[in-house]
């Protein structure tokens, strides 16, 4: 089964425009208000230290 070459430039030229529309409109619905960690929050630090110590020792099987 033969799909004929302008029906395929067709439907692949509106696959792109909408893939446009929809990049176009993304990002700005997407703009954080603040950042993602605060910076120089002690817990927020410790915290962090902590998930990187646990997959070290996960990493290496030094938890047995």
């Amino acid at each position: 089964m033969s799909v004929p070459a302008k029906k395929v430039a067709a439907i692949t030229s509106a696959v792109y425009a909408c893939l446009g529309v929809e990049a176009q409109a993304q990002p700005a619905a997407q703009s954080p208000a603040r950042p993602r960690f605060q910076v120089g929050s002690p817990w927020a630090m410790s915290g962090r230290q902590a998930m990187m110590d646990r997959k070290y020792h996960v990493q290496f099987r030094l938890n047995r």
